[in-house]
């Protein structure tokens, strides 16, 4: 743990080499070198777009005719469009998180899952109440609707989940604990590293209140 005046002296230590490194010299000014007209119907997009090495877009969409569309990858100019989806089970109660794509352009989009709590549940209220809960990672090959599904080894009760997808297949996962945890996780923030299995590697116990 560092203490007040370790990080005392780092910030100094920082502070005195940003300006032993800094010149008298203008500031480059960058311009465009060229553009790309776009010729993509309009559609819905939110968060932030992520891109492969061949300058292609990915999108987080909302697709009224197809609910179950996730990711959109638009090719560098535009010349092909194609829409990720998920598989649909009516007892399962899917819940998109995040997605991430790797410089190779492999897609993987990380969901939280939830069965129906059968008998003891009101299906006037939410059948999925009380159900089990789980996170998965669904991996995308060649075919947008069929990818391979990967249950990751992390807690219940996560939300706000973020992600970083690597090309070796391990995953760094971030998010915290919503009010349904226990109470000495509520509002806390966790950390972990999986393997391509999905099985944990290792985890940040040391827990921070989430901002």
């Amino acid at each position: 743990m560092l203490t007040k005046f370790a990080v005392r002296a780092i910030l100094a230590t920082a502070v005195t080499l940003a300006s032993a490194g800094s010149s008298a010299q203008d500031p480059t000014v960058l311009r465009m070198a060229s553009t790309i007209p776009w010729t993509v119907p309009p559609f819905q997009s939110y968060g932030v777009a992520q891109c492969d090495n061949d300058g292609n877009l990915y999108f987080a969409v909302s697709h009224s005719n197809n609910p179950s569309a996730v990711v959109m990858k638009v090719s560098h100019d535009s010349s092909m469009r194609e829409l990720y989806t998920l598989p649909s089970n009516p007892d399962v109660l899917t819940n998109y998180a995040e997605f991430s794509v790797t410089h190779s352009g492999k897609l993987r989009v990380i969901v939280v899952t939830y069965t129906k709590a059968g008998e003891t549940a009101d299906p006037k209220v939410n059948p999925y109440a009380g159900g089990e809960e789980s996170v998965y990672m669904y991996v995308y090959g060649t075919e947008p609707g069929n990818p391979s599904k990967i249950r990751l080894d992390l807690p219940d009760h996560l939300v706000r989940m973020s992600f970083a997808a690597f090309e070796s297949g391990a995953t760094l996962a971030t998010g915290y604990f919503d009010k349904h945890a226990g109470q000495e996780l509520q509002g806390k923030n966790y950390t972990a590293v999986l393997q391509s299995s999905g099985k944990l590697v290792a985890d940040c116990r040391r827990y921070q209140e989430a901002t």
